[in-house]
């Protein structure tokens, strides 16, 4: 088996904006995408040494990287230029689906919590980064 996320579809849509969903193409060379850990359950310890815990709906933060000339910047320019003419945030859905290894990643309520407005200049230009904040990440089998 195959680790290569080379081969990595991710699609995105914003029903305002692009209601069907748009294929992101010409990744970073070195990031597609990153998604951190995050923090399910908060546990407190007693003094007297037994454990609580509970369960609290928390964020899901991915962010993407890509090349300077990826068409799919567009994607990202419209939908922040859209949000700022309308003073709104506007939701988008999505998925990525990982072939190497079988699954897909289904990407509900998500909102554009970081913009890179423009590609890093140095020798060549360098990638753009968004963050999108999902509030589900639902994974299957593909």
């Amino acid at each position: 088996m195959s680790l290569t996320a080379a081969n990595a579809v991710i699609t995105l849509s914003v029903a305002i904006v692009f209601p069907t969903p748009q294929q992101i193409q010409k990744f970073s060379t070195d990031n597609i995408y990153e998604a951190p850990a995050i923090a399910p359950n908060q546990v407190q310890m007693g003094v007297d040494g037994f454990q609580s815990a509970g369960k609290v709906f928390v964020s899901r933060p991915v962010s993407i990287d890509l090349m300077a000339d990826s068409p799919s910047n567009d994607f990202f320019d419209t939908w922040f230029s859209a949000e700022e003419s309308a003073s709104e945030t506007f939701a988008a859905n999505g998925q990525i689906l990982l072939k190497s290894v079988g699954k897909k990643f289904t990407l509900v309520n998500g909102s554009l919590t970081s913009y890179t407005p423009l590609p890093p200049g140095g020798r060549v230009l360098g990638p753009r980064r968004y963050e999108i904040t999902w509030e589900r990440i639902i994974p299957a089998s593909s």
